[in-house]
This record gives C-alpha cells, sequence and structure tokens, in this order.
C-alpha cells in the first residue's frame, strides 16, 4: 500500500496533468461561464470552475470535488486535504 505523501503526490500530478490540458477561457456554447475550464485527458472530460476561493471539479464519473483557495508563493494553489490543484495566471487577449 502507498503511503500517504506519495498517494497525494500522484493525484496533485494527476490534477496537473488534466489542468495542462484544459482549453484556454473562451466561451465555448457548451461551457456555462468564463471561469469554467473543459479539459479532455486520454478522452474523458473534466469541468473545472474557479469561484470566488474555491474550485470546483466535475469528474468523468460525475463525482463533484471542492478544493479550498490557500496560500500559494506564485499563481493559485486550492486543496480539499486530499487532493490539490495548483495554477499560474496567464492572459487572454
Amino acid at each position: 500500500m502507498r503511503s500517504a505523501p506519495v498517494l497525494r503526490r500522484a493525484v496533485v500530478l494527476a490534477v496537473l496533468g488534466i489542468l495542462a490540458a484544459c482549453t484556454p477561457p473562451e466561451k465555448p456554447a457548451d461551457v456555462p461561464s468564463k471561469d469554467t475550464f473543459e479539459c479532455t485527458l486520454e478522452g474523458e472530460r473534466w469541468v473545472i470552475r474557479f469561484t470566488e476561493g474555491e474550485a470546483r471539479m466535475l469528474t468523468p464519473g460525475s463525482e463533484r470535488i471542492t478544493l479550498y483557495q490557500i496560500a500559494a508563493a506564485s499563481g493559485v494553489r486550492y486543496s480539499n486535504g486530499l487532493m490539490e490543484l495548483r495554477a499560474r495566471a496567464w492572459s487572454s487577449s
């Protein structure tokens, strides 16, 4: 069985991979707002919506996961204690 830090690192890396596959914040017809990102990883659809102090994820299996914003040295960081999401801001022009 994996130890908690190793499992946590694996989950963080998986979420970072998903976020890297996300489309920029343009508003496609099937995405409700500019703060919502749709990601496709290995044919599976992930949706991440950023709200004030939260990142809400919808997994391919329809599981809803809420991550809460925590302090970050740079960019943004969200966690629920089991899963962590980190991102850097980008500009869309």
